[in-house]
């Protein structure tokens, strides 16, 4: 409904009342990890009450359409939300596979490099939409040039800090990381292929295309955690960083496809 400003501070709302019960069990000396998720548990609770609250316009809607419909329409979107979130269990397998020295030098690149994905992810959240209203399933040259716009600035973004990490990580990790700097490049670059993936994704979703993506977005997971699995133990995080970049670039491949014959079909896009 173009209410995005809602999801951006719920979310905002929930991590940081999350830090707080975090700091607080840190100061306390207590389990720092089980009061994250009690306060992760709670805030999220409050965080369904306010959005409830404040959609009251939203609650009111009537639908013609069954439950079962619309559980039915919606499966792919969930597919894809679910596929992208199992590609978080790349840490655990590395972990699974190699030793911890090798888990912990992936398990901080993944865990330091996430938060790069926010500017353009959230992006796609605002594009989706837009592209819903406003394209009726077409995609046309005015729904990718913004998406072209966020891909190029974080292009650069990307790429300046994967040429400063080299400086960067040793006095602020310590000498104990540096085996991490050519993993973290790695995946830093591969997050330019991550961000073009998650503009195009909003996109074909917007456009009514949501089971290719859904399709898509599994077979590039299966692909990260499989690759991992195989390549982590002889190459260790490296190959576990590889593994991953490669599933963003065979993702952003199948996509761009996917945008090149919808475009090619509806010439007048």
């Amino acid at each position: 409904d173009g209410n995005t400003w809602q999801n951006a501070v719920s979310l905002l709302l929930r991590r940081a009342l999350a830090l707080v019960f975090v700091a607080a069990a840190w100061l306390a000396g207590v389990d720092a990890v089980f009061w994250y998720s009690v306060g992760l548990a709670f805030s999220s609770m409050i965080a369904v009450f306010v959005a409830i609250r404040l959609g009251p316009a939203i609650t009111r809607v009537r639908s013609r359409r069954s439950y079962k419909s619309i559980i039915g329409k919606s499966s792919h979107f969930w597919l894809n939300s679910v596929a992208t979130q199992t590609r978080n269990f790349d840490v655990l397998l590395v972990g699974l596979v190699t030793s911890p020295a090798v888990s912990g030098i992936y398990g901080v690149t993944s865990r330091i490099t996430t938060p790069l994905r926010l500017i353009p992810t959230s992006f796609a959240a605002v594009l989706m939409p837009a592209a819903a209203r406003s394209t009726t399933g077409r995609i046309t040259q005015g729904i990718l040039r913004p998406a072209m716009y966020v891909c190029i600035a974080s292009a650069v973004i990307f790429g300046v800090i994967a040429a400063v990490i080299p400086v960067l990580v040793p006095p602020i990790l310590g000498d104990a990381y540096v085996d991490a700097v050519p993993v973290m490049q790695v995946v830093c670059f591969s997050l330019i292929f991550a961000a073009i993936s998650s503009q195009l994704n909003a996109i074909l979703q917007g456009t009514g295309r949501v089971e290719i993506v859904s399709y898509i977005t599994v077979v590039s997971t299966l692909i990260c955690l499989v690759g991992i699995v195989l390549a982590a133990p002889r190459y260790g995080a490296l190959g576990a960083g590889w593994s991953l970049s490669l599933s963003y670039v065979l993702q952003t491949a199948l996509l761009t496809c996917v945008v090149v014959v919808a475009m090619r079909r509806d010439p007048h896009a």
